[in-house]
């Protein structure tokens, strides 16, 4: 797996952000550092979504540095061979040489919120709002969240958590803990059946690990809910978590753009627009309270972008593959696969309405690999190819405005 990684990124060095060779060429070459303390899905996902949006050509040198960055950092900077700085700094004194040497930096907002630069990150005060709204819709009679220490990420993610707990009148149980011992400390003064947000999925696998420990049933006793959307920690688990994915690829655009602002030191706001993180609710969460139908239906639409098989989905279900058919005739007068496409096709003219997604990218996260599969499929379901649907939607919009 680390071969593996290091291939990619050596890849995309060579092949998609070139070298600084620009000899003769009279151009600028920008000096560009993504610094990362390891290298996983999301931080891959970032560098596409930055790459995609990055100028042509060879106007930027990208280096990708991970672990012990900090001090090749800084004599970049100091001998001026450094024009911008991209990564999660762990504060404003150490990013200060950096700016003093006039680089542009942008903070991946995750360990700290830096106000002498700029910051992008998810919507994290969303995410703890949309867990707190789903896990009380799942039963859950008290809601608890663990945090971590000292993490900007994990204090937005808490206070929308708690905001929303409070306004449904819940119990809210707010820790923060980072050793097995505590967590499982934790989780034993619980009011069960109740709901848990992680701010990783590291610590969500520890909280699954903590309550079977103590005979808890998941999701029966306690449902979880993750950060990260790490699958590795569903198999440490033992149970697949459900997980809000970080938006790496939006970010990587955002970043890339942002940075041509600077770079032409065009006005910029300070304030950059937060993403939206997107949850996968999986079986930790999903608590039979709900009934077996239901629960098939929330994993459904979290999952748009896989291979959603009935005989899969009639197992989550609790049921037979006929029995699960029947019950979705009886209780919402449709089929399992006709709901299926209906709910991928709403979720395409969702997406269609950003022009920042390729007509390909819509169709991968509505479950088509292939564009003209999910051409064939959207014009069919609407009557319209998905560019004149766009055009159309773009038109309405701004008649209305």
């Amino acid at each position: 797996m680390v071969r593996k990684r290091e291939a990619v990124i050596a890849e995309m060095r060579k092949k998609r952000y070139g070298n600084c060779a620009m000899k003769g060429s009279g151009a600028r070459v920008r000096s560009v550092a993504m610094a990362f303390a390891v290298i996983t899905e999301n931080e891959l996902a970032f560098l596409e979504g930055f790459r995609a949006a990055s100028p042509g050509g060879r106007e930027w040198e990208v280096w990708i540095l991970t672990g012990g960055y900090e001090a090749g950092l800084r004599r970049l900077a100091e001998t001026n061979q450094l024009s911008a700085a991209i990564g999660d700094f762990v504060s404003a004194q150490w990013t200060q040489a950096l700016l003093e040497r006039k680089v542009k930096v942008i903070q991946l907002a995750n360990s700290c919120y830096l106000e002498a630069a700029f910051n992008i990150c998810p919507d994290y005060a969303r995410v703890g709002e949309e867990a707190a709204r789903i896990l009380y819709g799942n039963g859950c009679i008290s809601l608890a969240f663990i945090g971590i220490p000292g993490h900007f990420a994990s204090a937005c993610c808490g206070e929308g958590f708690a905001r929303v707990a409070k306004g449904l009148s819940l119990d809210v149980a707010l820790h923060t803990a980072t050793s097995p011992m505590l967590i499982a400390d934790f989780v034993r003064h619980l009011k069960y059946p109740s709901g848990v947000l992680a701010a990783s999925d590291r610590l969500a696998r520890m909280v699954v690990e903590a309550a079977k420990s103590q005979g808890l049933k998941i999701p029966g006793d306690v449902a979880v809910m993750g950060i990260g959307n790490r699958r590795l920690e569903s198999l440490q688990a033992g149970i697949p978590i459900s997980s809000f994915e970080l938006p790496g690829y939006d970010l990587g655009k955002q970043a890339a753009q942002l940075l041509r602002r600077l770079f032409k030191e065009e006005k910029t706001e300070v304030c950059l627009p937060l993403l939206a993180a997107r949850l996968y609710e999986r079986e930790s969460s999903l608590r039979g309270t709900r009934g077996g139908v239901e629960r098939a239906i929330a994993y459904m639409q979290s999952h748009l972008d896989t291979s959603l098989g009935v005989e899969n989905l009639s197992r989550l279900a609790g049921m037979s593959r006929r029995s699960f058919e029947m019950a979705m005739r009886r209780e919402y007068q449709i089929s399992p696969a006709r709901l299926i496409q209906q709910l991928r096709m709403q979720r395409a003219k969702e997406l269609l309405a950003d022009r920042r997604l390729t007509v390909s990218e819509v169709g991968r996260a509505c479950g088509y690999p292939e564009p003209s599969v999910f051409c064939v499929a959207f014009r069919r379901w609407s009557g319209f190819s998905a560019g004149v649907f766009r055009d159309t939607q773009c038109v309405s919009q701004t008649d209305d405005q």
